[in-house]
């Protein structure tokens, strides 16, 4: 790659006017995305990576290398860091988005195929899309739903009430508006130049971190424990993959703007009423019930849902296609074998015709939920992510989440979460408790 720099140039502005998405249909359920980085964009990272390797580069007997010797000896290095970066700091987060804005309804998430830097200096990252078919929305919330009944063992309800208090109480030792460890923050990253004095205003991006307390895994964590909203500081440990990791490009200097948090213990009964358009504290109780309400290792909560999948499926009939159902049993292989019990699993000798149903069911799920939430209209903004990530807070709070990433969405290790794509996962959630408000009010 040989991009001509120019000494001149200013920083641009970077708008959804310097990115470009298209999208096109390949077969009945393959469509092709191509996302387009305007070369001002490219030229200006290149830039600012050449001085980062100038500054990190030391050659015994050169005070400074030649601009000509770090293009020669450092190409292919930086050339694969550059669209990297560019991916993980810039496309993705943007792609993401326009399937949002666009109404896009995706069997799972886009899959890069290729990143070129062209001619013109102008970045392009290519996508497979596997799309579903669209479904005919029947007008549900006119289908007879009767909830699944709760347990009426004696304890239960003291059962709840204990567990209330118990939130409330640890919630009160925490401070709300201080970032504490194990506490998920949402931030803006935007890009500095090498004195960190020139900001591109405009290249920013949003992310989710949880504050780990095993800094070594992720170091830029600790610089967030103590802050509040709106606090500032500036890191060059940001980084967003494995194939950043050791390159001196992850090296950037980022303004990092804490936006929000969301507490990592307790219970927050406001962030709960407003999650599922509780009134009282009664309302809450008698909800909270649902994830200690149990027949046959089932509780109540998850017994709602699939009762009601059940009535929308025998109401909107639909086939995923075979190739989805792979590419899925895939990612749910690769997911369980990380877990120690994987084993154990894999003995059983129905396991592969398990894990067949498995994919199958979640397809059809989100499918059917994505439709609803373009049909209805529905988004999910910060206030419903917080929501979201509030369930993470205790073990048996997170019965209330159906839809779940089939890795952690915040292990030790993880890097930042683009926003848009906690956006798109809060939507799932959000169109579900929706749906539910409607069929049992």
């Amino acid at each position: 790659m040989d991009i001509v720099l120019n000494e001149e140039q200013a920083p641009p502005e970077i708008t959804n006017n310097l990115l470009n998405f298209s999208f096109k249909k390949i077969s009945s359920h393959l469509s092709q995305g191509i996302v387009e980085v305007d070369p001002s964009i490219v030229e200006t990272i290149y830039k600012e990576t050449i001085t980062l390797y100038k500054k990190n580069i030391n050659t015994a007997g050169l005070k400074e290398l030649p601009i000509s010797y770090i293009q020669r000896i450092y190409k292919d290095e930086i050339d694969a860091g550059l669209k990297n970066f560019i991916f993980y700091h810039l496309t993705l987060n943007y792609i993401i988005n326009e399937i949002l804005n666009q109404k896009i309804s995706i069997a799972q998430y886009p899959r890069l195929t290729k990143m070129t830097i062209l001619p013109d200096n102008k970045a392009q990252f290519n996508f497979d899309f596997s799309v579903a078919d669209a479904i005919d929305i029947k007008e549900w919330k006119f289908f007879p739903f009767k909830t699944p009944k709760r347990k009426n063992y004696k304890d239960l309800d003291s059962q709840v009430a204990s567990f209330l208090k118990k939130e409330q109480k640890i919630a009160k030792r925490h401070k709300p508006d201080v970032i504490e460890h194990s506490d998920i923050v949402c931030f803006e990253a935007i890009l500095l130049n090498q004195e960190q004095k020139k900001e591109f205003e405009t290249f920013q991006n949003e992310l989710w971190i949880k504050i780990n307390p095993k800094p070594v895994l992720q170091p830029i964590s600790t610089f967030f424990v103590g802050k509040k909203v709106g606090d500032k500081f500036i890191s060059n440990n940001l980084v967003l993959s494995d194939e950043l990791e050791g390159n001196i490009i992850s090296k950037h200097n980022f303004l990092i703007i804490i936006k929000n948090i969301v507490k990592g213990t307790g219970f927050r009964i406001e962030e709960f009423k407003s999650s599922f358009k509780l009134k009282n504290k009664t309302d809450v109780l008698k909800k909270i019930v649902e994830i200690f309400s149990y027949r046959n290792d089932i509780s109540q909560r998850r017994t709602i849902i699939e009762e009601m999948f059940h009535l929308f499926f025998a109401r909107h009939r639909f086939q995923i296609p075979k190739h989805m159902i792979i590419r899925r049993q895939e990612e749910i292989l690769n997911s369980l074998k990380k877990r120690p019990d994987y084993r154990v699993y894999k003995n059983n000798a129905n396991f592969i015709n398990q894990v067949n149903e498995l994919a199958e069911k979640m397809l059809k799920e989100e499918t059917l939920i994505d439709q609803i939430a373009n049909k209805e209209g529905i988004k999910a903004e910060q206030k419903h992510i917080r929501q979201y990530l509030s369930f993470f807070t205790n073990e048996r709070l997170k019965e209330f989440v159906y839809f779940k990433p089939l890795n952690d969405l915040f292990d030790e290790s993880s890097p930042p979460i683009p926003h848009n794509i906690m956006k798109h996962i809060a939507r799932r959630e959000r169109t579900l408790n929706h749906v539910l408000h409607h069929l049992t009010k």
